[in-house]
Formats: structure tokens, C-alpha cells, sequence
């Protein structure tokens, strides 16, 4: 595949993105009003000197639903520095126990 046939795709796939964020910082502003620190928490850009991807979060948000280990997850999304509680995602944070 050519280099600039790949900068298209990729161009593409991050415009994509950066609208889902959109759709979600609206849905999230509208559950939360006033919480602007909540907003810059689960954001899927982080914003800084270059803008990255928060793979992790894309991964929620665009998900019907994430698995997690039962009694684990939880626990991590409260302490996780960037705060992505699972009150903080509309599709939910599941968390399943195996036997």
C-alpha cells in the first residue's frame, strides 16, 4: 500500500474519532453539567503539547459493553489517574466472574 494511500486511511480513522469524541463530551456534559474536570478526564484525546489517543477509552466508548475481571475493574477505574469511572461511560463498565 502506498505511504500516501495509508496517510488517507489514517487521516480518515482519526477524523472519525475525533467526531465519536464529540457525540460522547456532548452526552458527557449533558449527564454531568458543570464538570468540566470529568469531561477532561475521559476525553478520548488527551490534550497537551500533541494530542494522543486514549486508546483505552475509545475502546469503552465504542463498545456495547467491556469486560473486566469481577472485583478488579472496578476498583481500578476509581484509582486510574485519568478518574474513568464506569458512571462516567454510558455503555457501562461490566465486570464478569469465571468459574
Amino acid at each position: 500500500m502506498a505511504a500516501c494511500m495509508v496517510r488517507a486511511a489514517v487521516a480518515a480513522a482519526l477524523e472519525i474519532i475525533f467526531e465519536i469524541n464529540r457525540r460522547f463530551l456532548d452526552d458527557v456534559r449533558a449527564r454531568f453539567p458543570g464538570d468540566t474536570g470529568r469531561v477532561e478526564r475521559v476525553s478520548l484525546i488527551e490534550e497537551g503539547g500533541a494530542k494522543h489517543v486514549r486508546m483505552a477509552n475509545l475502546a469503552i466508548v465504542g463498545s456495547h459493553s467491556t469486560n473486566g475481571v469481577a472485583g478488579y475493574t472496578p476498583a481500578y477505574c476509581e484509582r486510574r489517574p485519568s478518574g474513568t469511572s464506569p458512571r462516567s461511560f454510558p455503555s457501562g463498565l461490566t465486570t464478569r466472574q469465571t468459574v
